[in-house]
């Protein structure tokens, strides 16, 4: 047991003196110690000592006081157990005429200590949904040095739902003396596992011009265990220009715990569609010689012209004789570009034989073919435009400016089979309308320039993907100054869905309906905190859910759509 000495028992603090007749007329002194104040160390109060003394003339008088009930001569030193409050002490003293003196202090003992709390270890869990983890954890004791064990009260009971991150657990104490004393601990919820990607099929695609094509690509997809499913962002994004060879895309996805994963596929741009090659018209060369050398023709050989989509300076190569013998030979121009692919075609030099001295003399060979005589390529479509809608493409273009311009010929092709081409159109109106056309698939046009003799131009090409819009309400792009009610498509093969919507980079709500709608009010609570619909730009996505929710099976996202919140 802690014995509580009170400081002032050893300083003379009151002093009764007491006058009394004596040997010498000197007055007795009776020296108290001040009031005592002591902590209680238990239930039965504090041990307190004190001192008193009682002279006269510097003789030593017999003092005595009742509690302990002690008497001592000149000199007491006294213990005891005091309770708890204030107790008065009385000591007295007999003069040398035997008178008796007396005097008393007081002696307080009070209780200030708090209970001492005793909390569990720090906790650290893994979440295990979007709310966090109910999370268990030892009770919490409290002793108090005068009541004993004491009730202990927590602001978060064994077995709640903790948040994730770092909840600081708080647990107080308090004594019947109004002491209160507390102890606390902290539980962490961890988030560890990225969200899982996946990508699109690395793809292969025609290029449309020198520098590559524009690419459309499906979306890809990424399921948090936490969050469920969340917005994939890839780079370069879908519907941009890609260059010829391999682009790797880069697709990031981060969780509401900040945990981000990555992923890659890749995208090939290849240039697989031959030049086309414009021969000469076939010549006839009228000689005495019975033969003819290259050089002579070297005109007819030197205009053969080539032109691709791709490449703007294809090379024409040709397997001219070195000499020309009388009778027709047939001539072959090869054009070829820097992916290495070529196209022939054949055009003829006749020799004939003249009685006629002089330099060989060289005409247009007679054919009534139109062909034989204009091999000169008509220009190409200009200002072509090509839409993706539902199910469909829309194509506008301006027709070239040649004079014997005929007709332009439309043909269609998955992006990522070019040789699967069909003809869509033939004709010469500046706008089509392609139908029925699969959504999510990127399809391929390349509309070429026929002239009336049927040379054609290289062709320009474009890429679209039709899709459907399926986040019907708040449409794209609209300003809206009430709560708004989401809506969209039905998916098929869905049994609920859900809808995340984010101001700026901050996911503010996920919500699971299990209709193709959902109202939210002016506020909400989302993740433990309570949000509310203030200006500024919001962005929503919706993914169908397929089976049950605690599968965490997701189709790809429907859409994504944006809206602005006036002030």
């Amino acid at each position: 047991m802690r014995t509580a000495v009170a400081s002032a028992a050893a300083v003379v603090g009151l002093a009764v003196l007491l006058l009394a007749g004596s040997a010498d007329g000197a007055p007795p002194i009776l020296r108290l110690p001040n009031d005592i104040v002591a902590e209680a160390t238990d239930a039965s109060g504090a041990v307190v000592a004190y001192d008193v003394r009682a002279t006269v003339d510097g003789i030593d008088l017999i003092v005595a006081c009742d509690i302990p009930g002690s008497t001592a001569l000149g000199h007491l030193h006294a213990e005891a157990t005091f309770p708890i409050g204030e107790t008065r002490v009385s000591c007295t003293t007999t003069d040398l005429l035997g008178n008796p003196l007396g005097g008393s202090f007081l002696v307080t003992v009070r209780d200030t200590t708090p209970p001492a709390v005793t909390v569990p270890a720090s906790v650290e869990v893994t979440a295990e949904s979007q709310a966090g983890t109910a999370v268990a954890f030892d009770e919490s004791s409290a002793a108090d040095s005068v009541d004993g064990p004491v009730p202990v009260q927590c602001d978060h009971a064994s077995g709640d739902v903790f948040p994730r991150g770092v909840t600081t657990v708080t647990c107080a104490a308090t004594d019947a003396h109004g002491n209160t004393g507390s102890g606390s601990f902290t539980v962490t919820v961890t988030d560890p596992d990225a969200p899982v990607i996946t990508v699109p099929d690395d793809r292969i695609v025609e290029a449309n011009g020198p520098n590559g094509t524009a690419v459309n690509y499906p979306s890809a997809t990424a399921v948090d265990a936490i969050d469920g499913p969340v917005p994939v962002t890839c780079a370069p994004a879908s519907g941009t220009a890609f260059s010829l060879g391999k682009t790797n895309v880069i697709c990031t996805a981060v969780d509401s715990a900040g945990n981000r994963s990555e992923k890659t596929f890749g995208v090939t741009v290849t240039d697989t569609t031959p030049p086309v090659v414009t021969p000469p018209a076939p010549i006839t060369v009228s000689t005495s010689e019975g033969s003819i050398s290259r050089s002579v023709v070297g005109a007819f050989l030197g205009s053969a012209t080539a032109t691709d989509i791709v490449d703007p300076h294809p090379t024409v190569s040709n397997d001219a004789p070195e000499s020309f013998p009388l009778g027709r030979t047939t001539v072959t121009f090869v054009a070829s570009d820097a992916s290495g692919n070529h196209t022939a075609k054949t055009s003829s030099v006749t020799v004939v034989e003249t009685t006629t001295p002089g330099p060989p003399v060289v005409t247009p060979a007679a054919s009534s073919d139109p062909a034989a005589i204009d091999r000169a390529p008509p220009g190409e479509v200009s200002r072509l435009k090509v839409t993706a809608g539902d199910h469909r493409v829309a194509l506008a273009w301006s027709p070239p400016r040649d004079t014997d311009f005929d007709h332009v010929e439309i043909t269609r092709s998955p992006s990522s089979t070019p040789a699967k081409e069909k003809v869509a159109y033939r004709g010469r109106a500046t706008t089509f309308l392609d139908r029925g056309l699969a959504n999510g698939v990127e399809f391929r046009y390349v509309l070429v320039a026929y002239d009336h003799a049927g040379n054609r131009s290289a062709g320009i090409a474009g890429v679209a993907m039709p899709r459907t819009i399926l986040l019907v309400a708040p449409a794209e792009g609209s300003v809206l100054r009430s709560s708004p009610t989401f809506r969209w498509a039905p998916a098929r093969h869905s049994t609920y869905y859900n809808l995340q919507l984010y101001r700026g980079s901050q996911k503010v709500l996920s919500a699971w309906p299990l209709s193709n709608r959902l109202r939210i009010g002016k506020s909400w609570s989302y993740g433990g905190r309570q949000y509310r619909l203030v200006p500024g730009l919001y962005r929503w996505f919706v993914w169908p859910g397929i089976g049950a929710k605690s599968v965490g099976k997701y189709g790809p996202v429907l859409g994504q759509s944006t809206f602005t919140v006036a002030g």
